[in-house]
């Protein structure tokens, strides 16, 4: 699973801060009637500067911890309520699609749980370059699945 390194979030939310606190001081140090170089008032666009910034910054930012915080949340989900299976290889192809220089993988898969009939299930998943060597045909994946939605696995 992708991990978060929380200090390099900070350190890449920090100058886009202090330039958005810039633009703001800058807005309230300006003169009311300066203008930019195409008319518009500077204060303002100051203004908008060091809220877009801001705004920007901290939605990114708080976005990416909402997302990692949901993950966490699925696989903590997953360990409790999820049942044990084995999921075997049918197929495996590639879909064309490269997420940070990483190949998706569509995965046809045989899943088996001692709760259920075992099934066959379609995934996509992006996987790095030493995992898909061992991604062939009649290979066994640990899984966990959903009891209640059988189609919601996760891979271990």
């Amino acid at each position: 699973m992708w991990k978060l390194n929380k200090s390099a979030l900070v350190l890449v939310v920090i100058p886009f801060i202090i330039i958005g606190i810039i633009f703001l001081v800058l807005a309230f140090n300006t003169r009311p009637d300066a203008k930019t170089g195409d008319g518009y008032p500077l204060r303002t666009f100051f203004l908008l500067m060091g809220g877009f910034y801001i705004v920007l910054i901290v939605a990114l930012a708080g976005g990416i911890l909402l997302w990692k915080r949901g993950q966490e949340k699925r696989l903590e989900w997953f360990k409790k309520f999820g049942v044990p299976g084995t999921a075997e290889i049918i197929s495996v192809e590639q879909t064309g699609v490269y997420i940070n220089n990483l190949p998706q993988v569509r995965l046809k898969l045989s899943v088996t749980t001692g709760m259920i009939a075992p099934y066959t299930l379609i995934i996509k998943k992006v996987f790095n370059f030493i995992e898909i060597g061992k991604l062939i045909p009649g290979a066994k994946l640990q899984v966990l699945v959903d009891p209640r939605k059988p189609k919601n696995i996760l891979l271990l």
